[in-house]
């Protein structure tokens, strides 16, 4: 359980942006309290060397006031006392930023971001006490609120400076 009790305030002037287009000046003040909860379930099974697990995450988003389910996968191979296989899928939710909808307080009906995430990873005990580990990951990112004809334009206005829309940073990195 998360409590949040928001007081925001935002101004930004009047400007143009990177495509020449004049950005209106922005005033928004937004005033909120909310709660948002979460629970987790999973389950694995193993055989010899193998592990599998599946999972879930529920998600109630106090901006939205609406639920929101993630699934989790992850995978473990130990092919020999010294190595270790790791894959991992799961899908993770991020609430739409403050400062979106401070900026405009319709933004709060967006369903929060969906990000994709994929893992890799390999571990080996090189020596006695020493472990040596390489992972990776990717991310995808799914209903950012950006603009489609510019979509380096959040909805929120043009001038915001998020980068390409798609969303940043927040993505956890574990694999279930």
């Amino acid at each position: 359980m998360k409590w949040s009790s928001v007081s925001y305030d935002v101004q930004d002037g009047a400007y143009r942006n990177q495509w020449n287009i004049i950005v209106p000046a922005v005033h928004s003040i937004w005033q909120d309290e909310m709660t948002d909860s979460a629970g987790y379930a999973d389950v694995s099974w193993a055989k010899g060397p193998l592990e599998v697990g599946l999972g879930v995450r529920a998600d109630r988003s106090g901006v939205t006031s609406s639920w929101y389910a993630s699934p989790r996968a992850r995978i473990e191979y130990r092919p020999g006392s010294r190595w270790r296989l790791t894959g991992g899928w799961g899908e993770y939710r991020q609430d739409i930023p403050n400062l979106w909808i401070g900026s405009n307080v319709a933004n709060r009906l967006l369903d929060p971001v969906r990000c994709l995430h994929v893992t890799a990873g390999v571990a080996a005990k090189a020596w006695r006490g020493a472990q040596v580990t390489v992972g990776g990951f990717a991310q995808r990112y799914n209903g950012s609120p950006s603009d489609p004809s510019v979509p380096s334009r959040a909805r929120m206005g043009a001038g915001a400076a998020f980068g390409r829309g798609t969303g940043r940073g927040g993505c956890p990195t574990s694999s279930l």
